[in-house]
């Protein structure tokens, strides 16, 4: 296999990558301003600074992280390990450079505060001894993912509510994220990290393998613009689901290499589940569902409603139109017909007795039954009631640290 060498993102060590042979992906430009180009970030508050808390006063180093569930955040590897076999000047060399000691999770610490504190205080949420990493291999090339579980039920839904990781689908090239991360917003001043800044508009450039030579199978590579400081938090879909972890990327602030969330889903899952079972809260729809789309939300918020208005299963027509997202579908194509759910074709989530028809759009029962208002006219339809489900819109962005291994080494 060929080796790759690569820089991570650190606050005060960058982490970016080169190789031996040109990168293919354009140079970083030279201009320069949040998260390079960005803007301030007050609302992405799920979009969590990270801090390694060693002396139990000021901290040692800082990452960024997405929070995905209350008391659940996934962040980057680099951001809660030490490595080893780096290459100069704080490279990583693919198939070379690897992940050593896992920090315990009680040492880090998280915020969702714009401006991140420089000092421990009631302002962070606390870890836990929890942190899960990838088993199958300590490479970082492939392997840069981590989760970090917080104390208790975590952070309220009254200060921000958790991401949605996507974690049934591949980003595709040429698809639109924004980034977001608390590193430097100026790769040749390295005191302007701490705010969180959002970046919108970047675009992936490649998945997997089709990135010769410089991302692995489990891993895309994105637009420029990140920078030492940003590691370990997402790209976020059209949707704001966070679809990629930060990982490296060529320096200054460079085609960032990011871990594809979908590679990780069982792991994810895993981890949400113990999460919730450790926080009691009902684990999120998507640990239990294996989607990263919303179900259609109860229709009047779950109120009781006559028989025949608006649930799942029930009549429904061009005037009485299904409320709560769900559709309402004719097997013969006429006025009326039955409510039914939405449905991603790409990654199908329909009960027992339906499948996702990807023209519709819709779970339509697998017998298309037709209900007694059915004209009788052939083919089929389906109509959206008056309020869809919105997916929760919120951003993330990481940054990397191995300041321990290299305050050792100076």
């Amino acid at each position: 296999m060929k080796r790759t060498a690569c820089v991570l993102g650190i606050v005060w060590f960058s982490v970016g990558c080169g190789s031996g042979e040109r990168y293919d992906v354009p140079e970083t430009r030279t201009a320069v301003g949040r998260v390079i180009d960005g803007q301030v970030d007050e609302t992405d508050k799920a979009a969590i600074g990270l801090a390694i808390n060693i002396f139990n006063a000021y901290f040692m180093g800082h990452c960024s992280g997405t929070l995905i569930a209350p008391n659940l955040v996934l962040t980057a590897r680099h951001c809660v390990a030490l490595t080893s076999g780096g290459g100069p000047q704080g490279s990583v060399i693919c198939g070379q450079t690897n992940f050593s000691n896992t920090g315990t999770g009680s040492i880090f610490r998280i915020t969702t505060e714009t401006v991140r504190p420089e000092q421990d205080g009631p302002e962070f949420y606390k870890g836990t001894g929890t942190v899960v990493v990838p088993k199958e291999s300590t490479d970082i090339c492939g392997n840069d993912v981590a989760l970090i579980m917080l104390e208790g039920a975590g952070i309220p839904a009254s200060v921000t509510k958790p991401i949605i990781p996507r974690i049934d689908s591949r980003p595709e090239p040429g698809e639109k994220y924004a980034a977001v991360g608390y590193g430097l917003t100026d790769p040749s001043d390295q005191s302007s990290s701490g705010t969180r800044m959002r970046r919108d508009g970047l675009e992936v450039n490649c998945v997997g393998t089709d990135c010769a030579g410089y991302s692995l199978a489990t891993e895309w590579i994105g637009g420029e613009g990140t920078c030492p400081g940003d590691s370990g938090g997402p790209a976020l879909d059209d949707k704001g689901r966070v679809m990629g972890v930060l990982s490296r990327g060529p320096q200054p602030c460079g085609n960032a290499t990011y871990g594809d969330v979908s590679q990780w889903k069982d792991m994810i899952i895993a981890a949400a589940l113990d999460a919730a079972a450790q926080g009691g809260y009902e684990p999120p729809f998507w640990a239990t569902t294996g989607s990263s789309w919303p179900p259609p939300a109860e229709p009047d918020g779950g109120a009781e409603v006559d028989a025949g208005t608006n649930p799942a299963g029930q009549a429904c027509s061009a005037t009485a139109p299904c409320t709560g997202g769900y559709l309402c579908y004719s097997a013969s194509g006429g006025d009326s017909g039955l409510c039914v759910a939405p449905c991603d074709p790409a990654a199908p989530a329909c009960g027992a007795g339906s499948s996702c028809d990807a023209n519709l759009k819709a779970c339509v029962p697998q017998s298309n039954p037709a209900t007694n208002a059915d004209s009788g006219d052939s083919g089929g339809c389906a109509a959206s009631g008056p309020a869809k489900p919105v997916p929760w819109v919120f951003g993330a962005l990481a940054l990397g640290w191995l300041a321990a291994r290299r305050r050792r080494r100076g």
